[in-house]
């Protein structure tokens, strides 16, 4: 499949899905990650340990590293005893058991998921009495069936596919070997501190982690392509019904929706206005808003600018992506400082009119490509440089 995936599409879409997509849909680091109607281990486990100022601002404790180590070894323990397990004498138990336990440990889930369980559920019911058929049956009817909102944050779907698991395992735990059982058990662990490190150590290089969050919104999912003013900052937002326009000023939001999507602002000035592009009715048109006066016109038809390097309006320094984060170059000494990290993205910077600082956007945190806002001062910038430099030297000496 995935050399069909390179013949048909080329090489760059499916190395991209692979290298940047893939890893993090693995984590569970998809599309709102947080949100409790993705019945799934992942989601609760970040809604319980998590904390996200717009997407999931109380969790229950407020413990990163928790999550971190939690993930990977939950999932292998899933995985790990119908694996070893497997039997020719048993294989349709253990294959139904396998298959549960795959849905068990996935990191998305949704209504349809549970059509997977079909035939793990028939493989069972040949090989239980009737207690377990009316049990496994109970389980599969309570998977497939809507939710209840009130029932949601309780992810009571996690739990009735957890009770299939053991129904489905019932039995091969006690069958293990105990020497098996130590070695998986020693990888599992071994494993887990070792992506649950790596998780935490790229967690720590993410924007929230040191830069100022601009604009928090409860539940907003996506804010991107910052448009920096004088006056306030005006950024592409996920609607109700459509990509609309919002301004951020004096503490306050105003909203600008539009009978269709409106998509990459980009500030022709320090005092405006903003042009942006308005897809409608199959139709693609440039606008100009005024933000301040709520005028919209149609702009004229000029080319969109795609600079992979934006210059500071001093001229003292360039924002520039670099292996999908921010960095920054000094024009008169070329020197470059690292902005952002994590494995996650950081994009669309836009420089404060008086050269400060850059907002940029960044999904680090969030689900892929859903990102939120955040502003980093070069005078921070420089400084947090120099401290990672004398602490690199304080090691050196050491």
């Amino acid at each position: 499949m995935a050399a069909l995936a390179v013949v048909w599409f080329g090489w760059s879409g499916p190395a991209y899905f692979a290298s940047h997509v893939l890893p993090r849909a693995m984590a569970g680091d998809l599309a709102d990650p947080y949100n409790a109607w993705n019945q799934s281990i992942s989601a609760l486990l970040r809604r319980t340990f998590v904390w996200e100022a717009g997407l999931n601002p109380h969790p229950m404790w407020n413990a990163p590293w928790v999550f971190f180590l939690l993930g990977p070894l939950v999932t292998i323990t899933l995985l790990a005893p119908p694996l070893v397990h497997g039997r020719a004498d048993t294989f349709k138990r253990d294959f139904a058991w396998f298959l549960v336990a795959i849905v068990l440990a996935s990191t998305s889930m949704a209504s349809y998921t549970f059509i997977l369980l079909l035939l793990p559920v028939m493989l069972l019911l040949d090989e239980e009495g009737t207690l377990g058929r009316l049990a496994i049956l109970g389980c599969y009817i309570a998977a497939a069936m809507p939710l209840r909102p009130a029932l949601v944050p309780f992810f009571p779907k996690v739990w009735v596919l957890l009770a299939l698991y053991c129904i489905a395992g019932r039995g091969r735990l006690a069958a293990l070997p105990w020497k098996q059982v130590r070695i998986a058990a020693a990888v599992a662990i071994t494993a887990s501190l070792v992506i649950g490190g790596r998780s935490l150590m790229h967690h720590e290089q993410e924007p929230s982690r040191h830069w100022e969050r601009i604009v928090t919104e409860p539940q907003a999912v996506s804010s991107s392509s910052p448009a920096v003013l004088r006056s306030g900052v005006v950024y592409q937002s996920m609607g109700q019904k459509h990509y609309e326009l919002r301004y951020l000023h004096d503490g306050h939001i105003a909203q600008f929706a539009f009978d269709g999507e409106a998509l990459l602002p980009e500030a022709l000035s320090p005092d405006g206005p903003v042009r942006f592009e308005l897809v409608s009715h199959r139709h693609s048109v440039m606008m100009l808003l005024d933000p301040d006066t709520r005028r919209v016109r149609t702009a004229d038809e000029l080319p969109r600018t795609q600079a992979s390097e934006v210059k500071s309006p001093d001229g003292k320094w360039i924002a520039f992506a670099c292996s999908d984060q921010i960095c920054l170059r000094d024009t008169a000494s070329g020197e470059m400082k690292r902005v952002t990290g994590g494995a996650c993205n950081s994009y669309a910077p836009a420089w404060e009119p008086d050269s400060s600082g850059i907002v940029f956007a960044s999904d680090c945190g969030r689900g892929v490509g859903l990102p939120a806002l955040y502003r980093a001062r070069v005078a921070n910038i420089k400084a947090a440089a120099i401290n990672a430099s004398s602490a690199a030297t304080a090691r050196t000496g050491e």
